[in-house]
């Protein structure tokens, strides 16, 4: 699904994708095994290695992260710190003392913080990556049995790859798993996109 704000109009391509095997979770599901964990981290590497430094070559109609019309970053970092507390309460993880006073002072540079993602180098962002915009497909060539698949691309963006990579970490990953496996995450996540970089052919507009 597709959205062009300046004149209103929104365009969609569907496919049954239960026929090639694809499955669904909910946003109620949490991801915590690491294998699972590591595959979904890999898919959105390889989607943002493919375009990483190239999402120009997409045209100039592919939003910014930094538009304008994407101005609702305030209102969900103060909606999403009360939920990232309660998580961390509910996991048991003793969030530091400062750290959570301190969090709150963020909401009214939220929205620079957000502009900071639309600087270069910038990819293709999905906008809003989380498990329910994601379908599963079988697979025998990953550890975990399955390939990631994202759908609903209404927010679909040039931007930085953090933006997604964060968003499904902190939204659909146990908290207790991001914990611990971190780095190794982070690591995996930047080791995919420099293969998928190096293994996909240049746009003849992409500088």
């Amino acid at each position: 699904f597709g959205a062009r704000y300046s004149r209103g109009n929104c365009y969609a391509l569907m496919e049954d994708i239960t026929l090639v095997g694809g499955r669904f979770l909910t946003e109620q599901d949490t991801i915590s095994n690491l294998d699972a964990a590591s595959e979904i981290v890999r898919g959105i590497g390889r989607l943002h290695g493919a375009f990483w430094g190239r999402a120009q070559s997409l045209g100039k109609r592919l939003i910014w992260q930094n538009d304008p019309v994407l101005c609702m970053t305030a209102e969900f970092f103060r909606f999403g710190w009360e939920k990232f507390v309660e998580r961390c309460e509910q996991c048991n993880i003793d969030l530091p003392e400062d750290l959570a006073s301190r969090g709150q002072l963020l909401f009214p540079v939220a929205n620079r913080l957000h502009d900071c993602m639309g600087f270069e180098p910038t990819t293709l962002v999905h906008g809003d990556c989380h498990l329910e915009n994601s379908f599963f497909v079988d697979s025998d060539q990953s550890d975990a049995g399955f390939e990631l698949g994202i759908y609903d691309f209404q927010l679909l963006r040039r931007g930085k790859g953090a933006l997604d990579l964060a968003s499904y970490l902190g939204g659909s990953f146990d908290l207790g798993l991001v914990v611990t496996h971190l780095d190794e995450l982070l690591e995996l996540y930047l080791d995919t996109v420099a293969a998928t970089r190096a293994s996909t052919p240049v746009h003849a507009d992409a500088d």
